[in-house]
């Protein structure tokens, strides 16, 4: 059978849904208490769907935003975060795809990817972070392309592509 958590929900305009805590164990001296959250298993099929979703707003509102973040260190590097898909035996690799929704006012959402960067620290010396695009890599075909495009506009002209180096330091 199912499972189902669900928070208490409010009828009251001043006063928000209730939450739901998903919360790993605190150690005094060892590491934290993890938090897995995995989909069913198939012998035959597909393995489950996990969908973290925040639904749609009401009328004076927007929809819930989403955090996934790696906390901050006091002492040392913090977590790193991964986003992929499995790799496949016998078939192709799932594709991955990181999308802003469309509006109808105003300017369309921004997609920012930046490296991290260096305040020296107790290690001078250090470079920015990186950023590097790669095409696949293909054993008997040609090499996945790299694709770089400016917006489209159907009443103006299409966006821009900058390519620029900043000024530098003394």
């Amino acid at each position: 059978g199912d499972v189902v958590v669900t928070a208490g929900d409010s009828s009251f305009t001043s006063n928000a849904g209730s939450q739901v805590y998903l919360t790993g164990g605190t150690s005094a001296s060892q590491t934290g208490g993890r938090v897995f959250i995995q989909s069913g298993v198939s012998t035959a099929k597909s393995s489950g769907v996990i969908g973290v979703v925040t639904p749609l707003s009401g009328t004076n509102g927007v929809s819930g935003f989403m955090v996934l973040s790696t906390g901050d260190s006091s002492n040392g590097n913090t977590g790193a975060l991964f986003v992929g898909t499995g790799s496949a035996a016998s078939g192709r690799g799932g594709s991955l795809s990181v999308t802003v929704g469309s509006g109808n006012s105003g300017s369309g959402g921004d997609v920012v990817v930046t490296a991290g960067g260096s305040a020296g620290g107790s290690v001078s010396g250090e470079a920015g972070g990186q950023i590097y695009m790669s095409g696949g890599t293909s054993a008997s075909q040609t090499g996945g392309r790299v694709f770089i495009q400016s917006g489209v506009s159907t009443a103006k002209s299409s966006g821009v592509i900058g390519v620029v180096t900043p000024l530098s330091g003394t």
